[in-house]
């Protein structure tokens, strides 16, 4: 009886913690879970304080009239997504953004149409979703399955699977950040 308690102790650790590694991947594939329109991992340093390398990014859709001075957009510029703060309105149509961590505002005007939402969320992950940390929790998570199932001299059906599991998840969440 006390191997089945052991088992099952084990087991809800275990997904736990790969639950708890795979929430903000599953955040920024299915957004409406936590009532955004889109959500991304910060990239680079230009919003640091307000938003780190690495944090989840919760945006709702929004236009121009819907945000003010102050407001922190995500907008598109090409390929790329910029999420910075709002500091001025020209007119109608135009607007100026500046990162937080910048001296000075970007150089650019952006227009409307450019909005993709308004930041309404930052989920601090302590730089976890990066890729630097990708590869170190990739290579010590495979590194940790190798020994414990090396370890074992009969290892049953679930720990394989589990490992698997684990791995690939880990996987494809740095694989993200490898693009």
């Amino acid at each position: 009886m006390d191997d089945i308690k052991i088992e099952v102790v084990k087991t809800a650790t275990l997904a736990s913690v790969f639950l708890i590694l795979l929430f903000p991947y599953i955040i920024h594939q299915f957004p409406g879970i936590i009532n955004a329109d889109y959500a991304d991992f910060g990239r680079g340093p230009s919003m640091t304080p307000t938003i780190r390398n690495g944090d989840l990014v919760a945006v709702t859709a929004a236009g121009l009239s819907e945000v003010e001075v102050g407001d922190v957009l995500a907008v598109r510029l090409g390929e790329r997504r910029i999420v910075h703060r709002l500091v001025e309105i020209v007119g109608s149509e135009l607007f100026r953004l500046k990162g937080d961590g910048n001296e000075r505002p970007d150089p650019v005007l952006f227009e409307a149409s450019q909005i993709m939402g308004k930041v309404v969320a930052v989920y601090h992950l302590n730089g976890l979703y990066t890729p630097a940390y990708g590869y170190v929790i990739s290579l010590t998570a495979a590194a940790l399955l190798a020994v414990s199932l090396w370890r074992r001299p009969d290892p049953d059906l679930n720990d394989v699977l589990l490992c698997l599991i684990i791995a690939l998840t880990l996987g494809i969440i740095s694989g993200y950040y490898m693009l």
